[in-house]
């Protein structure tokens, strides 16, 4: 029989079910940890592959929940943030002229979480597509966007926000911070964005050598900041 699943659980200072966990399956003959996604925003689980259980279901607020059914694997991650002011709508072009703030949510953080972050320039945003239902994800590829002679490109060679797990990375200038509030500018994503986790923006983890991108790439981007 194999054993039960170990589980690490990292309070907060929230007294809701705020925390991170993560459940590591017991080793078996194949090695492989299997993976279903499932998301739960707006009141509503979104689920693309595999099932979402009630009791975590419970426990999560506009999170993704990556993991899975029969105590294979599981890892929850809370909002810790929100966008707050910019765009209220998609849109491909001008995001380099917005403005929003990332305010952290004061239920689990203090202001001295952000101690130290005004001595960086630049911030890596990682947040959740929440007003992309599940219906639109892709799990292949799609046209490359712009061109019309059916060439094709897979979901894990562009940036699309119809991703399996709905995550998107952004990189922002900051412009200041203000006791849970960090202001930002060049941020593309809409005001209320849950957000994931934030990390100051050091070269020495930049792309090394060369940049390569194709032809599409580089005209589609061409006015989206």
């Amino acid at each position: 029989m194999p054993a039960a699943a170990a589980t690490t659980a990292i309070p907060t200072r929230s007294r809701a079910p705020s925390f991170v966990s993560v459940s590591s399956p017991s080793t078996t003959s194949s090695n492989k940890l299997r993976l279903g996604s499932c998301f739960r925003s707006g009141g509503r689980v979104h689920s693309g592959c595999g099932r979402l259980r009630a009791s975590h279901a419970a426990a999560l607020g506009g999170v993704p929940l990556v993991g899975p059914e029969d105590g294979v694997g599981l890892v929850e991650s809370r909002t810790i943030a929100r966008v707050v002011g910019g765009r209220s709508e998609v849109c491909e072009s001008g995001w380099g002229r917005e403005e929003a703030i990332i305010r952290l949510d004061s239920s689990i953080f203090g202001p001295e979480a952000l101690f130290g972050l005004d001595g960086f320039s630049h911030l890596e945003v990682v947040f959740f597509f929440d007003q992309v239902d599940s219906s639109e994800i892709d799990m292949g590829a799609r046209p490359v966007p712009g061109r019309h002679d059916g060439t094709l490109v897979g979901i894990f060679a562009q940036r699309s926000r119809f991703r399996p797990n709905r995550l998107g990375v952004s990189r922002c200038r900051i412009t200041s911070v203000n006791d849970l509030d960090v202001h930002v500018s060049g941020l593309d994503a809409v005001t209320g964005t849950p957000v994931l986790d934030l990390k100051p923006y050091v070269r020495e983890f930049g792309p090394r050598g060369e940049i390569q991108q194709p032809e599409w790439a580089s005209t589609l981007m061409r006015d989206y900041y």
